[in-house]
């Protein structure tokens, strides 16, 4: 067996593995009416990061699985709660939709950062939402039933843009160090280069050109965010989600 097919099942188990890991924190973190959504993104995660890392892009067939089972969730969100409760994860990607769009226009992002955004806020604020909003009820169920589904619709909110927040903190801060990790990367490329080009073919041109990353490791065009939002969501969603 060649090590390039050894390596790629390797890869494969891995890939597993992190899906099945995933797939654990969905089932602990949200709620069954939001489940299907969290466990397509799960299933994709793995594949959209060595994607976006490797060829920096986002496969809209990934992404679209991701989307139909926020689709799935979101129906029987509307069913069970009532459309209202459906309706605010869907605005919360409405706007970073529109946001990002001028965004993606500006060449600050990919279009495929933005779908993808757009999945995992609705799928986010979905989860948070509706994990507030029990809390919120709960508490005041003592008060009457018009007072209890007062608070627990604030509380939702609220703990929707809690999510939002700290979703968008990490994946900026992520997207921050991947920005600045490219440059000290550059630089030192350019500097190698000039070495080589001041010391001329001689016998330690091979070694310098050992120290700079091969080209499978080097950055191609644009930065890839992509994984920045995903980690994002997961720390998230890690942190607000039920429990």
């Amino acid at each position: 067996m060649s090590a390039a097919v050894q390596e790629g099942g390797h890869d494969r188990v891995l890939e597993l593995g992190a899906i099945a890991a995933l797939c654990v924190v969905a089932s602990t973190r949200s709620s069954v009416s939001d489940l299907v959504g969290v466990l397509a993104i799960a299933a994709v995660t793995p594949a959209l990061i060595r994607i976006d890392l490797v060829s920096r892009r986002l496969p809209n067939p990934l992404v679209g699985l991701a989307a139909a089972g926020l689709i799935v969730s979101t129906a029987t969100r509307a069913v069970e709660e009532g459309a209202g409760s459906a309706l605010e994860p869907l605005a919360w990607a409405a706007g970073w939709s529109l946001a990002t769009f001028v965004m993606a226009i500006a060449g600050a992002l990919g279009m495929g950062d933005v779908k993808l955004g757009a999945v995992l806020v609705a799928a986010l604020t979905g989860v948070t939402g509706g994990a507030g909003a029990g809390a919120g009820a709960g508490a005041g169920a003592e008060t009457g039933a018009e007072a209890g589904a007062g608070l627990g619709g604030g509380a939702g909110s609220a703990a929707a843009v809690e999510s939002v927040v700290l979703f968008l903190s990490i994946a900026g801060l992520l997207g921050l160090a991947a920005v600045a990790g490219r440059t000290l990367l550059s630089r030192a490329r350019r500097r190698s280069r000039a070495i080589d080009s001041d010391a001329g073919a001689g016998p330690a041109a091979p070694f310098q050109a050992s120290i700079v990353a091969p080209p499978s490791l080097t950055p191609r065009a644009g930065i890839p965010f992509g994984p920045c939002l995903l980690v994002a969501f997961w720390t998230t969603l890690l942190l607000l989600g039920e429990g």
